[in-house]
């Protein structure tokens, strides 16, 4: 089968004349296309970076240190998750709001919620009793610890907003992954509390996840490697990726490949996390809050950070065959309406610009459209965006 590319000037022309309506107008379909190489195969893997914030015993550090990350990441237009703790989110209004304020507003960054210890559905942490609730008791008792701060020393929540309602208001929008890792017999109870409040994905560890599953009304965050960067400190981050990237496809075959790169904020600057520090030795309250893990040297917090902005800079440069992507892609993948290249809800004349920057630099609407995906410009469903969907995007903008 031939493949071919429309000239740029001949398809905004082209599209141009239908969107104003003649949609009669004589035209040339394939006859004066030339020959081009695909897009590669591999474009059908993502990159899922993820920083989960939970270093309670060093919120000044926690804070500087995602001040860079966004700035890292919207330097190199690499979307990435920020997933905040009820804890982090409450320090941060009360000490950083103006930190609150640019996560909400980076055209890269999505902000989600996860949990920690001394919360009882955290795995293996059922110091309050809840597998002996009834349902009824037990969903009344995760609506209050999600619509209340948390006590760190008895490990109830408190008389003040927070959790994930909490965040929710502080953001403006429902965080879209809620990752309390809860299990059991709990998991239906806890994780139906996050949809009814308005999440649209949990996580889950320890197997392959395809883009599209779902359980107890979400979806789950798709996955099949997941890639701990701070693990490979002193290796070389391309490398890391891909094997990373080479290891997904295998596991996914035909479907869309997913890599999660994970970080924690205190990989950075802390030994080990307040939470665990505190929360580990001792399942039971009360709790000492004030203790914390140790800070790293400067030589060790230079080689963390160098590996993960060789990282990042490395995703911009493979993103034509990996893209990166946060929560809000998933849903324009699982969601977007086909041709929609604005992510506006419709498909009309505004789409035309977008669509025909999709075709031809790739790279050029991932940062013109932070938001969206390129593969909602694939209208004929092949998998790829290339000539082929012209017409079927045009039958989009003047079909009924």
């Amino acid at each position: 089968m031939r493949e071919w590319r429309w000239r740029a000037g001949g398809w905004r022309a082209l599209l141009v004349v239908v969107a104003a309506g003649f949609a009669g107008a004589a035209m040339e379909p394939l006859a004066v296309r030339e020959r081009v190489a695909a897009p590669p195969e591999a474009a059908r893997a993502y990159l899922l970076f993820s920083l989960n914030v939970h270093d309670f015993g060093y919120p000044a550090e926690s804070a500087a240190l995602i001040e860079r990350v966004t700035s890292l990441h919207e330097t190199w237009h690499v979307p990435v998750e920020v997933f905040l703790t009820t804890t982090m989110a409450d320090l941060f209004a009360a000490s950083y709001p103006t930190l609150l304020d640019r996560l909400r507003t980076s055209p890269v960054v999505s902000v989600s919620y996860h949990v920690r210890p001394p919360v009882p559905y955290y795995p293996d942490y059922d110091w309050a009793g809840l597998h002996q609730m009834s349902p009824a008791e037990l969903r009344a008792r995760v609506v209050e610890y999600e619509t209340h701060g948390l006590d760190l020393v008895w490990g109830v929540p408190t008389v003040a907003a927070g959790s994930y309602d909490g965040l929710r208001g502080l953001l403006g929008y429902a965080p879209p992954i809620a990752s309390p890792m809860a299990d059991g017999v709990l998991a239906p109870t806890v994780y139906g509390v996050y949809r009814d409040f308005g999440a649209r994905f949990f996580v889950v560890h320890g197997r392959p996840v395809n883009l599209g599953e779902t359980q107890y009304g979400l979806y789950l965050r798709p996955e099949h490697v997941d890639l701990r960067l701070y693990e490979h400190v002193g290796q070389n981050a391309g490398t890391v990726l891909e094997e990373a990237l080479t290891r997904a496809r295998q596991i996914a075959g035909a479907a869309p490949a997913f890599v999660g790169v994970k970080m924690h904020d205190n990989d950075f600057f802390s030994t080990a996390p307040a939470w665990s520090v505190v929360y580990f030795p001792k399942r039971f309250p009360p709790w000492d809050p004030n203790q914390k893990g140790g800070l790293k040297t400067e030589p060790q917090r230079t080689a963390m950070w160098n590996l993960y902005e060789a990282a990042v800079r490395y995703a911009d440069a493979i993103r034509d065959r990996a893209r990166p992507v946060h929560a809000p892609h998933l849903l324009v993948l699982l969601e977007g309406r086909k041709g929609d290249l604005n992510c506006d809800g419709v498909v009309n004349n505004f789409d035309i610009d977008p669509f025909v920057l999709a075709l031809t630099d790739p790279n050029a609407y991932a940062r013109a459209y932070p938001h969206c995906d390129w593969i909602l410009g694939d209208v004929n469903g092949d998998g790829v965006v290339d000539n082929f969907d012209i017409d079927p995007f045009v039958r989009l903008l003047t079909g009924p």
